[in-house]
C-alpha cells in the first residue's frame, strides 16, 4: 500500500459456513486498521453503512431492498460459501463487482484474501477483467498484499498458490466443524431457540408458557395479508413482561406445534424440567441452574425444545426427530453428559424425502 493515495475503497465482509464469529466481529477487528489508513491518506473516508445482509442478522435478506442501499461496507453475512462467485450464491459480492466496474471503487479491502474466494479459478473468471484490464485492486489486510497491486505474473503466481493451499486447510476445518455438529445432534443438541428456563439469566425466567398459550387462544386470531395472526399481541405479552413481537412470534410457533400435535408434549416437558430445577438440592433456582446436572439436561433436550416435531437441519437433506423428555429419566440425563447411554434416548436421523414441512420443522439458514 506504499503507493496508495486516497483510493476510494469498498469493504467486504463474509463468514463461511462452519466458521466461528460474525461479520460484526470481523468489522470490529478491521475497523481500527481502516481508520488508520484513512488518517494516513491511503484511502478516502469510508461510508460505514451496510450494503447486503443485515449485519445484526435480524432481517432476512432481500435482493431488491438490500442490494440498492448506499454504503461502502458490503456484508455477505454468515454461512456464505467461498468456493464460488456467482449471482445465485453470492449476490452481494457480485453487486460489489458491478459497482467497481462502474467506477465507484478503485479497490476492495477484506480481512484476508480468502474472504473473496477460496477457489482462485472461480474468482479469476469474474474478477480478472477488473483486476487486469481496469487496474482494480483486491486487498487482504492479514496478508498485506493483493491482486492487482503490482500486476506482475510472478506476484500473481505466489498469491494464487497461497490462496489454494490456505483454502484446502480451511475446507478441512469446516468439514471438522460440520462433523462436530452432526455428533452434537445425535446427543440431542441443535442450535435453536429455547424456553426461558427457571433460574436462567432471563428476566422472565420460569415463564408460564401454558398460561401464555391459554391467553393467546382467548384472544384468538385474524387474517392479515393472507396470513392468520394473533389478536392484540401487546395485551398477550404484557402479563409476562414481553412485547407484541414476542407474543406474535411465540403464537406462530405454538400454533404450528399444536397443528402438528406436539404442543402439549412441549408444555409438559418445559414444566417437567422447571420442576426438576425447583426441587434441586440447591434450593435457589439461579444456583441450581448453574449446576452440571441441570446443564446436562438442558443440553440434551435442546433439540426437542427447539423442534418438538422434528427438524430439517439447515442445508442438509436430513430430518431429525428428538426424544420427548417425558419418556426419559431426568435424573439419569443429569448424571450423564452423553445422553445416549440413558435408556430410551434415541435421536432419529432420517432423510427428508418428500415429507411436507411446516416452518416450525425447518432450521433457518444462516443469514
Amino acid at each position: 500500500m506504499k503507493d496508495w493515495k486516497r483510493k476510494k475503497v469498498a469493504i467486504l465482509l463474509r463468514r463461511s459456513e462452519g466458521e466461528k464469529g460474525t461479520p460484526q466481529d470481523q468489522l470490529e477487528r478491521i475497523k481500527p486498521m481502516l481508520l488508520d489508513l484513512v488518517k494516513k491518506g491511503k484511502i478516502k473516508k469510508i461510508d460505514w453503512n451496510i450494503v447486503g445482509k443485515d449485519i445484526e442478522g435480524k432481517k432476512r435478506f432481500s435482493r431488491k431492498r438490500d442490494l440498492v442501499l448506499k454504503g461502502d461496507v458490503f456484508n455477505e453475512g454468515r454461512g456464505t460459501s467461498a468456493m464460488g462467485l456467482n449471482e445465485q450464491d453470492r449476490p452481494v459480492a457480485m453487486e460489489l463487482l458491478r459497482r467497481m466496474d462502474e467506477g465507484q471503487y478503485e479497490a476492495v479491502i477484506a480481512e484476508s484474501l480468502d474472504r473473496f474466494s477460496r477457489d482462485p479459478l472461480s474468482f479469476a473468471y469474474v474478477a480478472l477483467p477488473l483486476w487486469r484490464d481496469k487496474s482494480k485492486i483486491f486487498w487482504g489486510l492479514q496478508e498485506n498484499e493483493g491482486w492487482g497491486a503490482n500486476q506482475t505474473p510472478h506476484e500473481e503466481s505466489i498469491i494464487v498458490t497461497k490462496l489454494m493451499w490456505g483454502g484446502e486447510a480451511k475446507k478441512g476445518e469446516i468439514r471438522k466443524s460440520k462433523s462436530q455438529l452432526a455428533a452434537a445432534v445425535l446427543r440431542g443438541f441443535v442450535p435453536a431457540s429455547k424456553p426461558e428456563w427457571l433460574g436462567s439469566k432471563s428476566k422472565a425466567h420460569g415463564l408460564d408458557y401454558r398460561k401464555a398459550w391459554e391467553l393467546m387462544q382467548k384472544e384468538g386470531e385474524r387474517e392479515y395479508k393472507g396470513n392468520m395472526i394473533l389478536n392484540n399481541p401487546t395485551d398477550v405479552g404484557e402479563p409476562f413482561g414481553k412485547d407484541n413481537k414476542w407474543a406474535s412470534l411465540w403464537y406462530s410457533k405454538m400454533k404450528a406445534w399444536d397443528d402438528l400435535g406436539v404442543l402439549y408434549n412441549w408444555l409438559d416437558g418445559v414444566e417437567q424440567v422447571n420442576e426438576y430445577i425447583r426441587n434441586h438440592q440447591y434450593r435457589r433456582p439461579r444456583d441450581a441452574f448453574k449446576q452440571t446436572d441441570v446443564k446436562n439436561i438442558i443440553n440434551s433436550t435442546r433439540g426437542f425444545f427447539g423442534y418438538p416435531a422434528g427438524v430439517n437441519i439447515a442445508k442438509t437433506e436430513r430430518f431429525v426427530i428428538f426424544p420427548d423428555p417425558a419418556d426419559l429419566d431426568l435424573v439419569q440425563l443429569g448424571i450423564n453428559k452423553d445422553p445416549r447411554v440413558v435408556e430410551g434416548f434415541e435421536v432419529q436421523d432420517l432423510e427428508v424425502g418428500d415429507r411436507k414441512l411446516a416452518f416450525a420443522q425447518t432450521q433457518p439458514k444462516a443469514r
